[in-house]
């Protein structure tokens, strides 16, 4: 049996790990999808030089140390950030380092970490671009898809 420190997996909207990413623009809850895709959320494409949200599992350890079982909270101590960051892929581009913002544990959620990546003035657009990540050891997550437009 191999293991590994990291095993990704990006939040997809049915739950299967496949399809539209459970992927937010900035903070606002709107959903990086076309418009009225995704029943009962407001959705609409991501735009070049906008912040995605995505929100991952397994993307391996976090310093400072964070205790399993209990949720960083917001305020006070600083979160829990990556030792190492992800490299993103959205459609065939490679998104530069300098453009994942944070990368570590998503505040007041127990095992879930959250990437804040700045989209790119060139980055590939349509209705159904693929997004994933691979981690520092070279586990490959799921794909999933997000829409970006112009």
């Amino acid at each position: 049996m191999n293991l590994s420190p990291t095993a990704p997996g990006i939040f997809s909207m049915n739950q299967n790990g496949a399809g539209q990413g459970a992927i937010l623009i900035g903070n606002d809850d709107i959903i990086a999808a076309q418009t009225g895709s995704v029943p009962g959320r407001v959705c609409r494409p991501a735009k070049p030089g906008e912040v995605l949200v995505i929100y991952a599992t397994g993307l391996g350890p976090v310093t400072p140390t964070f205790p399993s079982g209990l949720a960083p909270l917001v305020g006070g101590a600083p979160l829990p950030v990556m030792v190492n960051k992800p490299q993103v892929r959205i459609g065939e581009q490679l998104i530069p380092p300098e453009n994942v913002e944070y990368a570590g544990l998503a505040p007041m959620s127990v095992g879930i970490y959250q990437v804040n990546v700045k989209l790119p003035d060139n980055v590939p657009t349509g209705n159904a671009v693929s997004l994933n990540f691979t981690t520092f050891e070279g586990q490959a997550s799921n794909t999933v898809t997000i829409a970006i437009n112009p």
